[in-house]
């Protein structure tokens, strides 16, 4: 899992430096990522929760890449997805992130869901 969340976090990073170098509110980051990654069939993700004071974020995801559609195993899958989310925090705030799926298809949700807290 580990080396799947590295994979995902550089590529986070790279659509980063390639698509959002620009953006400095939190809102357009989020609506052109959102964009960004339905594109590339990542998923669809919204913000639950936004709190940046305290450096935590709720992200739920949809129609996930990794475990969309996939048997009830009891483990979160999305590791590549939570990197993905990381590396784009992570660059858009330069700040270290971590993220922790909490919610996925194969723990039973019917979404995935990333708690993301800003170290």
């Amino acid at each position: 899992g580990e080396a799947i969340y590295m994979a995902g976090k550089a590529v986070g990073g790279e659509i980063g430096r390639a698509f959002l170098a620009d953006v400095k509110d939190l809102n357009e980051f989020v609506t052109k990522v959102k964009g960004i990654l339905s594109d590339l069939k990542v998923g669809i993700l919204k913000v639950v929760s936004a709190d940046t004071e305290k450096g935590k974020f709720v992200i739920a995801g949809d129609e996930c890449a990794s475990c969309s559609g996939t048997p009830v195993t009891g483990q979160p899958i999305c590791n590549f997805e939570g990197g993905v989310i990381a590396g784009l925090l992570k660059f858009f705030l330069k700040k270290e992130v971590k993220v922790v799926e909490v919610k996925c298809w194969a723990l039973g949700d019917k979404t995935c869901e990333f708690e993301v807290t800003v170290l």
